[in-house]
């Protein structure tokens, strides 16, 4: 399979984040939009799970049998953290910055204890916030699965070991869904209603979806593409899947037979939409769009009630939304411009300067 740019899961990746963001941002557009239906948006934090099982996906295309001594490792972690880190660490330093530049001003901050300056503060810079340290969620609330795909990196030749195993496509296809199943019953066991699970056993909901990404991968490798029809098939699956009551517990399964489907190539029915040039455009800064929605979320939560109210025309609600959309949109491709990927490659250079390579 070809390890360049594989347009249709770029393109899955902006209908991940716009599904958080949707999630995010629901106060807001039920509040602008009073019509909407009750249920719009309140199971958008499963985008996160997508991402995590593309993410899965994409490494094992990447790297998979690819890491062969510590040299190796080490430049595969590096350029890890050079793809999560200086968005990260500028989004965390801006939350900060306007949160406690809002409360020296007079204003008053929704959960003021979240933005506290302490030793958590550390954890946060190193990556390792959500690997059950906290009980609450800190500072810019989405980097916890940020710190979850980093320990996932960490682990990620243990994965590829574990992969490797299955030498049928069959096999392989079989045991993604069971990779996420065992992680859903781990945490239902662990008490947790549903995978809406961002402080405590994080690390479980990441390692099932991960892990069920690269067997994706070592399937759709052995075995080919898909045919035809069961793209559509798989299709259909999951739009059924994402508009039923059972899309909790089975959202990543989805993810699995979507990311299966999308690399039958990109002419293919199925993957047409996701490969469209905006789609595939929004995919490429959705990570900027993933850390920087909820800061632009909050400080339109808290416009909203001066800017729309019972004598608002609906046409003022769709303003406020569409205003909202374009804010995160122009927000997040700044940031990806001006600091995702500069940072990227400065970081990656020196990365391969410590590695001994040719910078």
């Amino acid at each position: 399979m070809d390890r360049s740019e594989i347009a249709p899961l770029t393109g899955l990746r902006a209908f991940a984040a716009l599904a958080v963001v949707l999630y995010n941002h629901r106060v807001l557009l039920h509040s602008a939009l009073p019509g909407l239906p009750a249920g719009v948006g309140t199971q958008g934090y499963l985008g996160v799970d997508v991402f995590f099982v593309l993410s899965g996906f994409v490494l094992a295309l990447n790297y998979g049998g690819r890491i062969h001594s510590g040299r190796d490792y080490f430049e595969f972690v590096g350029y890890r953290v050079a793809r999560l880190y200086p968005l990260h660490l500028f989004t965390l330093a801006a939350v900060l910055v306007m949160v406690h530049g809002a409360l020296s001003l007079g204003f008053t901050v929704y959960s003021p204890h979240r933005f506290v300056i302490d030793r958590q503060l550390l954890l946060h810079v190193l990556m390792i916030h959500s690997w059950g340290f906290e009980e609450g969620l800190r500072y810019n609330l989405p980097s916890w699965s940020i710190s979850a795909e980093f320990f996932a990196y960490l682990l990620f030749p243990l994965f590829w070991a574990l992969t490797a195993r299955f030498s049928r496509p069959r096999l392989a296809g079989l045991a993604a869904p069971l990779a996420v199943a065992t992680s859903v019953l781990i945490l239902a066991a662990l008490g947790h209603e549903n995978l809406h699970v961002s402080t405590k056993h994080t690390l479980i909901r990441v390692s099932g979806a991960f892990l069920a990404g690269c067997l994706v991968y070592r399937a759709r490798a052995l075995g080919g593409p898909p045919a035809r029809w069961l793209e559509t098939l798989l299709l259909w699956g999951v739009l059924a899947v994402a508009i039923s009551p059972w899309a909790d517990p089975v959202m990543a399964v989805a993810a699995c037979a979507l990311i299966y489907a999308l690399t039958g190539g990109q002419q293919s029915l199925l993957a047409r939409p996701f490969s469209w040039a905006p789609v595939v455009w929004l995919g490429r800064i959705s990570y900027s769009i993933y850390l920087v929605h909820l800061p632009v979320a909050s400080v339109l939560n808290r416009l909203a009630p001066h800017l729309i109210g019972p004598d608002t025309p609906a046409w003022g609600g769709v303003a406020l939304v569409a205003l909202d959309a374009l804010l995160v949109i122009g927000v997040a491709a700044a940031c990806y411009y001006a600091v995702e990927l500069p940072g990227r490659r400065v970081l990656r250079s020196s990365v391969r300067r410590l590695a001994g390579y040719p910078a």
